[in-house]
């Protein structure tokens, strides 16, 4: 018979058929930018992890199911991503 091997997660120390984690991280605001470049900026950088601003956990995969490629100019982006 396995045991139940504890995992450490996003929110704290996680055990097999156990809900919540025993530790629960309190998750940051997230903070305003005056810009995207400042936005950009601040998650791109290694000292800043989404987990500590997001809940992961109760995060659901979205789908956009009438979303379709265009060549139309006016909808494209004006600068190249």
């Amino acid at each position: 018979m396995p045991s139940a091997v504890p995992a450490i997660g996003a929110g704290g120390i996680e055990f097999p058929g156990r809900r919540e984690p025993l530790m629960k991280k309190p998750i940051k605001p997230i903070p305003k930018f005056a810009n995207e470049a400042a936005e950009r900026a601040f998650w791109e950088s290694p000292k800043n992890d989404s987990a500590d601003y997001v809940d992961w956990s109760k995060a659901k995969l979205a789908t956009f199911p009438k979303l379709q490629p265009t060549d139309d100019p006016d909808k494209l982006p004006s600068t190249p991503l």
